[in-house]
């Protein structure tokens, strides 16, 4: 037998179709197909949080050096991080795909 993906497939051609020779039941999966799913998993959510801190870090430095004289600081920081979110999103959906 041969692991393609999720299913096996006859490494034997001429094997009979009814033949359960290292055939188990239930869903098979390999330790490398195991392993790649894992990292597929945890790929998206790592891409996003490094885009996300990038960004945010970078439009709080920017922001902090600006000298700004205002009466709240939020008033500078909630359009920088609604900007920052939405930059992430776009940003996400480019390299993602």
């Amino acid at each position: 037998m041969i692991h393609r993906g999720d299913h096996l497939v006859r490494s034997n051609p001429k094997q009979q179709p009814g033949a359960t020779e290292g055939i188990t039941a239930g869903p098979i999966a390999c330790q490398g197909c195991m392993e790649a799913s894992l990292l597929n998993k945890l790929a998206g959510p790592l891409r996003r949080a490094l885009i996300y801190g990038v960004i945010s870090y970078s439009g709080l430095v920017l922001i902090n050096n600006a000298e700004l004289n205002l009466p709240n600081m939020w008033i500078a920081y909630l359009p920088m991080f609604i900007g920052v979110y939405v930059l992430t999103l776009w940003l996400d959906r480019k390299v993602g795909s």
